[in-house]
């Protein structure tokens, strides 16, 4: 028996479900189960335009730019933007363009002309202490941001839709580049590729350098490679030397007596980036909920720890021999110093969070020996 029109056979929608000719029957059934998995989903929050808007809402939440004093200086522990030169656009990260790979996780970064501080185009400045200073690392006392001083730095926690707060939320992250291979480049450009990853590794730490002939700024506004995305017109970001093809430098440096071999490329406005800060405030808060960060950090300690030099053991011989007096106290920067001489490189917010949940009597003081047996059993949960 046919149940189908020749209307609908022939690919024709001459009768919707209320006219009872053909098949009219599962269409009903059909349109009504549609409606309510329609439902479902809406009460779920798992409808398309339910997880765009949720995306924008977190992405594009207000944020106000800090600065830690109002002394001209950028310092540490800000949330500032990273403004281009060349075009006036900010920098941004996309937390949902993620790299799909295993065990490699990252998300992207561009550049948007959109004018405003939110969470996605607003990040925290980490002071970087080399595991092993040599003469060419520059260290500071201080928390301002000095020239030639390494740094990382970090997306906005909320962009993650956590609470904005000093250690960069329970999983920070970072800004980094790798050199070019096989598997890792920018996606239109092609050069050298730059993201945000969760691994605290050198990739992420960068130097700020003045604007200099002789000194070479890698990041780069990559002003003919632009694409549409969730939050509009973009343009990529990646670790590039733009120069200027012109020659109008080496005529102005051969009018001074130098000849062309002495001259230094002059970089152009793409690799040119200012800080943009904003109101005054004293630091910024730690999370709330430090547990769940501070297991976190503890299980990448432990994770580092079996690959940095001595291993775990190593490690803990130089935790355990802060312990002069046997109280178990131990303050936060010698700790600070013991763990950089096992390669690990914690950044204040990190330390607090250690203070934090392992406390003593003193505010900068940690439970060293409540530490050492929390690395401890992540050590042994991971191995």
């Amino acid at each position: 028996m046919q149940y189908y029109t020749k209307q609908q056979l022939q690919g024709a929608g001459g009768y919707n479900s209320g006219v009872r000719v053909g098949n009219w029957n599962e269409e009903v059934n059909l349109q009504e189960t549609k409606l309510k998995e329609l439902l479902l989903k809406q009460q779920e929050g798992s409808l398309k335009l339910t997880r765009f808007q949720q995306r924008m809402a977190v992405a594009l939440q207000p944020v106000t730019c800090t600065t830690i004093r109002g002394d001209g200086f950028v310092h540490f522990g800000a949330v500032v933007q990273f403004a281009n030169s060349a075009s006036a656009a900010f920098m941004t990260c996309d937390i949902e363009d993620r790299d799909t790979r295993v065990g490699d996780f990252s998300c992207a970064v561009s550049a948007s002309l959109s004018v405003g501080s939110v969470a996605c185009n607003t990040f925290l400045l980490a002071k970087y202490s080399p595991a092993q200073p040599s003469i060419y690392d520059m260290e500071y006392a201080d928390d301002v941001l000095h020239y030639g001083q390494k740094l990382r730095i970090v997306a906005n926690p909320m962009v993650q839709g956590e609470v904005l707060d000093g250690a960069g939320g329970s999983r920070p992250l970072y800004l980094y580049s790798r050199p070019i291979g096989t598997t890792h480049f920018a996606k239109y450009s092609r050069h050298q590729l730059v993201a945000f990853t969760d691994r605290a590794s050198y990739d992420s730490v960068w130097q700020i350098v003045a604007v200099d002939p002789g000194q070479r700024g890698d990041l780069c506004l990559e002003q003919q490679h632009g694409f549409v995305n969730d939050f509009g017109n973009q343009l990529e970001v990646s670790a590039h030397s733009s120069f200027s093809k012109g020659q109008k430098s080496v005529c102005d440096m051969q009018r001074l007596g130098q000849t062309q071999g002495q001259l230094d490329k002059l970089q152009e406005e793409p690799n040119h980036w200012t800080f943009l800060t904003g109101t005054i405030v004293a630091s910024l808060p730690i999370s709330s909920d430090h547990g769940a960060g501070a297991q976190l950090l503890i299980k990448g300690i432990a994770q580092s720890a079996d690959a940095g030099q001595g291993g775990w053991v190593g490690l803990k011989r130089k935790l355990l021999h802060l312990d002069v007096d046997g109280s178990g106290a131990v303050d936060a920067a010698d700790l600070s110093t013991a763990f950089r001489h096992s390669g690990l490189c914690l950044n204040g917010g990190e330390l607090q969070l250690l203070a934090r949940e392992w406390p003593t009597v003193h505010s900068d003081q940690v439970d060293v020996l409540a530490l050492v047996q929390a690395i401890e059993k992540a050590f042994c949960t991971e191995y």
